[in-house]
């Protein structure tokens, strides 16, 4: 009698685990199993004769009993949490055996069902035997983008969501979130997918989503994992969607034999079960019924305000916490903050652009941190606060309590813009791949190009052969450069870089928005060779995108690639801002702008009010090197100056100003700044045995991280970031502080205020007798 696992299990199970000591992958004959193992029998129908009762250990759920949200979530963490990790590929048991066995078709126990398609496949035809679309492998439910790229990652070998696929399907599912409806699938029949979702068939799609609570209760901040559920799409970084779609999922395939059998079969390997498997209840118990979720955590954070001419561009950080928002209401108004009123609960605010009646709403999606209100009244101070909120309609949750973000801004004077975002620049270069396209942003605000691609019709085709989709924020008077992955002629760095960026001077180029035709460049259909080994810029004078080309609108050039990241646009504002901010480190201000180009600019003049005071000059070009404009041009340029005459905790006004050469003034933009730094006093009764610096938390993170430190005494500390170079990104300088635990909050910016790349980053904590460091990962 062999005995391999520590709990009762099929025959058919324990051949099948010697069967892969003896030939890694490789499946001898039924009747071979039967010598190998005297006496054992095939029980090819468990699933019938199998008992519907769980191989719980005693008391294994017993410290999540009478729990419910966040703390059942964390009882349930600690109880699952530090399985037994098998390797992905080894000659040893590995992934591969224990899905021949987890998933084992259990009316031929030399297949194995596959998840997707439910066909029956032989186990030998996997994907260690090579790459083949009718092969099977293994499928990452969570995906392993989101979250845990590397084998090494404990997550990327969770047979808990793991499940044989095959391998063409699993091509086509890629890393899609789960959501109903999209196009049948024309292979995996009863699935459907579309752009950004995936929809199993009904009869696994309980099987995934309880897979899918099971990763987020599993990975809740353990270590170097945060995975999260929510209900935007597309999710990105350690996120999936959908929330809301998966509960109802859960609900309307309940746990089956298979799951049953399936969660014993892998705690006999790993040492962890499936909790929703075992207490479906769970679910509601933690994230609520029928997707209902409570109040968000937390506010979002880093609200700012932009202004650019008569558009206002407002911009914030994700709201974190164990409970997300799934949208923000942004509130504005023209008299002051106490006049907008607090949503309520369980009602709905239209969105309301318009604000020349004095105030108005935006409702946007949790994932989006920038929008922007245009045809504003010039020179009219907005006031701004942002609301989280979960669900939708009568089950609204809106989160009012705690400090509500607010930021205001001063519109400046009417400008003409752009109709929209259009293709500027052109290359289809004569080695290899070298092809360019250039997306010119004039509109008057920063554009979230979530919602924009680009198709390509090859050939005179009149069906589109490949779609780009974008992503990112384009700022206004900006150009997104997208280039062919191999390019390598231009010298400057793409925005994206994609090797689907394959057409050649006979095929269509397409700007699409919401998937509507925006901008083209040739004509669908038509596979002249047109704009072979050419250069096309769009003419300045060019206000908007068309939908049919128009070849007046372009300089037809010979191959160039010197003017790509740029566009000159005529109807620019004197000067063209990007950015107006302020920085208060001790006892100073630090106010940094950005230009995107000049016309006839002199140079810049800044006044200051204290305390909703008076306006008054501070500083200008002409007692100021610093403050002297470009003239005309059409490269970018940052602007800086410090206020030293400053007081911790008064509140500051500024208003940046350019004038001609004519003496003509134009007010580009005003901030708020308080003179304060963002440390928190974490626990006043905890007395630190000695001044440490602390693990930042989340990391790797994206985009905001907290820094804890303790202090055992009294003293001045100051933390500074480096890059993995050693060079000084940001310094933050404390003041005086007493014995106690802090934190504080970094946004990823450097001391000019700009964001900084992903990467490793150095933090350390000086007092006058103390220096320690440690690194923290950055992920854009």
């Amino acid at each position: 009698m062999f005995k391999i696992l520590s709990y009762p299990i099929i025959y058919a199970d324990i051949s099948l685990m010697l069967l892969n000591k003896f030939s890694y992958k490789k499946l001898l004959p039924a009747w071979i199993i039967l010598l190998i193992v005297p006496g054992f029998t095939v029980n090819q129908n468990y699933p019938g004769n199998y008992e519907k009762t769980n191989s719980i250990p005693a008391g294994y759920y017993d410290s999540a009993s009478g729990k419910t949200g966040v703390a059942l979530n964390n009882a349930l963490h600690q109880i699952i949490k530090n399985h037994t990790k098998f390797p992905y590929t080894s000659t040893s048991t590995d992934v591969w055996d224990i899905l021949m066995d987890t998933d084992e078709d259990t009316t031929n126990a030399n297949n194995v069902i596959l998840l997707y398609s439910g066909r029956s496949q032989d186990k030998s035809l996997n994907g260690s035997l090579g790459p083949d679309g009718d092969y099977w492998n293994r499928e990452h439910v969570w995906s392993k983008s989101h979250g845990f790229p590397n084998e090494s990652d404990t997550a990327y070998t969770d047979v808990h969501h793991l499940r044989p696929c095959d391998a063409s399907i699993n091509s086509s599912r890629s890393n899609k979130d789960f959501d109903n409806g999209g196009t049948a699938h024309s292979e995996a029949t009863g699935c459907f997918s579309d752009s950004d979702s995936w929809e199993p068939r009904d009869e696994v799609k309980g099987d995934v989503a309880r897979m899918m609570f099971y990763m987020e209760v599993r990975y809740e901040n353990d270590g170097n994992y945060d995975l999260e559920l929510q209900e935007s799409i597309p999710s990105s970084g350690p996120n999936f969607a959908k929330l809301s779609v998966l509960q109802a999922w859960h609900q309307q395939d309940p746990v089956d034999n298979w799951e049953i059998i399936r969660n014993d079969k892998i705690f006999g390997y790993q040492g962890n079960r499936n909790p929703f498997i075992d207490h479906p209840e769970y679910v509601d118990l933690i994230w609520g019924s029928s997707g209902v979720k409570g109040e968000p955590t937390n506010h979002a954070n880093s609200f700012s305000a932009s202004p650019v001419g008569t558009t206002i561009n407002l911009s914030w950080t994700d709201a974190i916490g164990d409970t997300l928002p799934d949208f923000y209401l942004i509130k504005a108004s023209t008299v002051n903050f106490a006049a907008i009123n607090d949503p309520t609960d369980a009602t709905s605010e239209a969105d309301d652009e318009d604000l020349s009646d004095g105030g108005g709403a935006k409702n946007v999606s949790y994932g989006v941190k920038s929008f922007s209100f245009t045809n504003l009244n010039p020179n009219t101070t907005y006031y701004f606060k942002i609301y989280s909120y979960s669900n939708s309609a009568s089950n609204i949750n809106y989160k009012t309590d705690g400090t509500i973000e607010t930021t205001s801004a001063l519109s400046g004077e009417a400008s003409e813009t752009a109709d929209d975002l259009f293709i500027s620049e052109y290359v289809e270069g004569s080695s290899g791949s070298n092809k360019y396209l250039e997306i010119y942003n004039g509109t008057g605000g920063s554009v979230d190009l979530g919602i924009y691609d680009i198709q390509i019709y090859f050939n005179g085709s009149t069906s589109a052969g490949t779609t780009i989709s974008l992503s990112g924020t384009i700022l206004q008077n900006d150009a997104f450069v997208i280039a062919h992955s191999s390019a390598t002629n231009w010298p400057g760095s793409a925005d994206l870089s994609s090797g689907s960026l394959s057409f050649n001077g006979n095929d269509a180029v397409v700007l699409r928005k919401n998937s509507s035709d925006l901008d083209i460049i040739g004509q669908i259909g038509n596979g002249s060779n047109l704009y072979n080994d050419r250069t096309l810029q769009r003419s300045s004078s060019v206000t908007g995108p068309v939908a049919i080309y128009n070849s007046s609108e372009w300089s037809d050039l010979a191959e160039s690639y010197d003017d790509l990241g740029q566009h000159t646009f005529d109807s620019a504002l004197p000067v063209e801002l990007i950015s107006f901010r302020g920085n208060y480190f001790r006892d100073q201000i630090a106010l940094v702008w950005q230009t995107a180009s000049e016309v006839d600019n002199a140079g810049f003049i800044l006044e200051k009010s204290e305390n909703n005071g008076p306006f008054h000059e501070i500083a200008s070009w002409r007692n100021n090197d610093d403050l002297v404009g470009l003239g005309t041009s059409s490269q970018s340029q940052t602007y800086t100056f410090t206020d030293f005459e400053i007081r911790e905790g008064d509140i500051y006004i500024y208003r940046l100003w350019d004038e001609d050469f004519a003496g003509s003034k134009q007010l580009n933009a005003e901030i708020t700044v308080v003179a304060s730094i963002e440390i928190k006093f974490v626990d006043q009764q905890f007395l630190p045995e000695s001044t440490s610096l602390l693990s930042n938390y989340p990391n790797p993170f994206n985009p905001i991280t907290y820094i804890p430190f303790e202090l055992v005494k009294a003293t001045s500390p100051k933390i500074l970031i480096h890059d993995i170079q050693g060079r000084l990104i940001k310094e933050f300088l404390l003041g005086d502080l007493g014995i106690g635990r802090f934190e504080i909050t970094w946004d990823g910016t450097n001391n000019l205020l700009q964001h900084v790349s992903s990467g490793i980053y150095i933090y350390t904590l000086v007092t006058e007798n103390f220096n320690q460091s440690r690194r923290m990962l950055l992920l854009r």
